[in-house]
């Protein structure tokens, strides 16, 4: 399964291949070989604000044939076995909705004394219709205003857990590569910008957007 990690602003691609004892990157990674885990641990200054960077990765713990939108997750053992083991190498998970997965992977960091944070996510749906997009991307005026509001609904879920699980969420995210022109959920920034007010005003986390290398 592929994960991204972005560092200073680079999105890596990591093949990781699991192990008994650790991650490995396959061949295909060699930018990644740079990289030692277990050593990434620096201070950046940037505006006057310092900056503590830790290791981080993506995470997803769904198996073959699983999939949120079949409603099939793995089980909490599966997902036990993945943290314990990613605790080894990183210090913060993201992930990118408020599915039961997601619930599924805050509950078992609390439950077991996980020694990761958590940056939480949503995933709005498209409120422009994007014609440039050859995967979707097109809606109709009734279909966006659809989406104007589960998109609030699901910033109202993300703040939920945020304050449930405050001890290990350590930000949020309002979107991911949403402003990209192939994108099929392509978002005006000012909505962007009006969902990050919106969550500030319910909780006290830094928040963030997600934008990807190429858009």
């Amino acid at each position: 399964q592929h994960h991204s990690l972005c560092c200073h602003g680079i999105c890596i691609w990591l093949h990781l291949y699991k192990t008994k004892q650790k991650f490995i990157c396959c061949d295909r990674c060699t930018y990644a070989h740079k990289f030692d885990f277990n050593y990434i641990d620096i201070t950046y200054f940037l505006g006057g604000f310092m900056y503590h960077f830790q290791p981080a990765i993506c995470y997803s713990g769904y198996r073959k044939g699983q999939s949120p939108r079949k409603q099939m997750y793995p089980t909490d053992q599966d997902v036990l076995e993945d943290l314990k083991h990613l605790q080894t190498f990183v210090k913060h998970i993201r992930m990118y909705d408020t599915s039961f997965h997601v619930k599924q992977v805050c509950k078992l960091i609390v439950k077991h004394d996980i020694d990761l944070k958590i940056m939480l996510g949503v995933e709005p749906k498209g409120e422009l219709d994007n014609p440039n997009c050859h995967f979707g991307g097109r809606y109709s005026k009734e279909e966006i205003e659809h989406n104007k509001r589960t998109n609030y609904q699901q910033l109202d879920e993300m703040i939920e857990l945020a304050r449930t699980y405050k001890d290990i969420v350590f930000a949020v995210s309002v979107g991911n590569e949403n402003t990209s022109d192939w994108h099929p959920n392509l978002m005006p920034e000012q909505a962007l910008i009006d969902h990050v007010n919106y969550v500030r005003q319910n909780i006290e986390v830094p928040i963030t957007f997600c934008e990807g290398q190429y858009f």
